[in-house]
């Protein structure tokens, strides 16, 4: 097929539906459609422009079918290019929050870089600021690819957290820039990949850090009335 081509006229192309597609640059949701009797409306990323033909021959076969199995190479095709996505730059260090009460979290990152990964990572850090109600999960730290953000929750920043506690959070999250996660077969996003959790468990202290972490839980949740 042509390259200059649309992408409206490749898609209407690959199906018997009337076609409507709108594009953007949505930073969270890169593709929704409705389909009503014989129109299909997408509403897609710009980067779906570059979708090869099979992608694009997924997409209108999901939207007919509404089949997870017509999905998986559009879930690939997402992923793939979910990755290249670079916002650092939209992250300002004025709104980042690196000094704790105990633990300065640059200080802390700075070290697990040259201890473990020659200094090659180039990330940002902060703690971030939940309000836990009952029966909420906690979630310990995370990593946002896209922004190059680690955040750490500021509920870990107490006198009795132990410092090899933090530092083993840290290298988890610092693994996730390196062990990059991929979609399977049957389209499902793997995170923890086996490599991930050899390399994790590399970390000394790295049981001792998982059992601290359950006790923390049991006595959080009891400090702030979840039974």
């Amino acid at each position: 097929m042509n390259k200059s081509f649309s992408l409206l006229e490749k898609l209407s192309t690959l199906t018997s539906l009337k076609v409507y597609v709108t594009l953007h640059n949505n930073k969270s949701t890169y593709l929704s459609f409705q389909k009503k009797r014989r129109e299909v409306f997408f509403s897609l990323h710009k980067f779906f422009e570059t979708a090869p033909l099979d992608v694009l021959q997924s997409l209108v076969d999901y939207a007919e079918s509404a089949k997870q199995t017509s999905f998986t190479k559009v879930k690939h095709f997402i992923y793939a290019k979910q990755q290249e996505i670079d916002l650092s730059h939209t992250v300002k260090e004025k709104d980042l929050h690196i000094e704790g009460k105990y633990f300065n979290l640059r200080q802390a990152y700075e070290k697990i870089n040259q201890n473990y990964f020659d200094n090659a990572l180039d990330l940002k850090i902060t703690w971030f600021f939940p309000k836990y109600r009952s029966f909420r999960n906690f979630t310990f730290g995370s990593y946002d690819r896209n922004l190059k953000l680690i955040k750490i929750n500021y509920h870990l920043d107490r006198h009795d957290t132990p410092a090899f506690y933090l530092d083993n959070l840290l290298y988890h999250e610092m693994l996730h820039a390196v062990c990059l996660p991929f979609v399977d077969e049957k389209g499902r996003l793997r995170i923890h990949t086996k490599e991930f959790k050899e390399k994790e468990r590399v970390f000394p202290m790295y049981k001792q850090a998982k059992e601290w972490e359950k006790q923390f839980l049991k006595k959080f949740w009891r400090e702030n009335g979840r039974s």
